[in-house]
């Protein structure tokens, strides 16, 4: 696996663990399926550095939430995860038409787990060598023109501005009127209140390349308007019942509440 997949691991791991807790956060019972000795040793190694658990736990709940009110409105929705890594919302989740995309190695290692036929959902994975092949070469055509959803989670983070930007083009030229979900982070969170995380995942020999004091900007340049953005860490400190912590940031420091987010963006109709 790349440092990539590693970082894979980790996240699963995380959830595998959240799975078993009397109150989970996002309830994935099907993350200890993908778990090798390798992805053990990689979380075994990295359990000193608590914290972030619960932000990526509540992340992938943050994601479920949105898609479950999305899926109920319209559920022949195409639900499309890019750098997909271990996810298995096309199980855990009602309706939608599911396709994954991710590294081919990781895609084989996710259909001797959990194969594609026995989801409940249609599921199709998709291998593409991000490194070799392009995405718009990989995107599922959308012929029907049914609604679109694109997923990136946890990605961003990893590209520059220039593959951003591709990236995004390359997504509104293959469904001009899709929703996109992801996680950001602004360039102050990631060097302060995000650094034990972005140490975990450099830990893991990934590197952290996208760095804006306004991330969204850069998706607003490329044709989309934010719909909305929830604060990721507002929603852990919830959760966690640090109620004095979630006042202080809420009411002094809202600009480390905004600093870490889960988005939902659109693209801009075309009169």
């Amino acid at each position: 696996m790349n440092p990539i997949s590693d970082t894979a691991f980790y996240t699963c791991a995380i959830r595998a663990q959240d799975a078993q807790e009397a109150q989970p956060l996002c309830g994935d019972d099907f993350a200890h399926l993908f778990m090798t000795r390798h992805g053990k040793a990689i979380f075994d190694s990295m359990k000193a550095d608590t914290r972030p658990y619960q932000s990526i736990a509540v992340r992938h709940r943050m994601i479920d939430n949105f898609l479950r009110m999305r899926l109920a409105q319209q559920p022949k929705t195409k639900v499309i995860l890019i750098g997909a890594g271990f996810d298995a919302r096309a199980f855990r989740l009602s309706d939608g038409v599911w396709f994954e995309l991710d590294e081919p190695q990781l895609i084989k290692h996710k259909n001797h787990c959990l194969p594609e036929i026995s989801c409940p959902n249609p599921l199709r994975r998709i291998a593409i060598d991000f490194s070799e092949q392009t995405l718009a070469s990989k995107l599922p055509l959308n012929a029907d023109e049914v609604p679109v959803i694109v997923v990136m989670e946890g990605v961003f983070g990893y590209l520059d501005e220039d593959q951003i930007t591709q990236t995004l083009q390359t997504l509104i030229k293959a469904y001009p009127r899709h929703s996109l979900i992801c996680d950001l982070m602004t360039k102050y969170f990631i060097l302060t209140q995000g650094k034990e995380l972005t140490d975990c995942i450099e830990k893991l020999g990934a590197k952290f390349r996208f760095f804006a004091d306004d991330p969204t900007d850069i998706f607003k340049r490329a044709g989309y308007r934010h719909v909305y953005g929830n604060s990721i860490l507002s929603e852990t400190l919830e959760v966690s019942q640090q109620d004095f912590s979630l006042f202080v940031l809420k009411n002094f420091f809202s600009y480390i509440m905004r600093g870490y987010s889960m988005n939902l963006f659109e693209v801009k109709s075309r009169a």
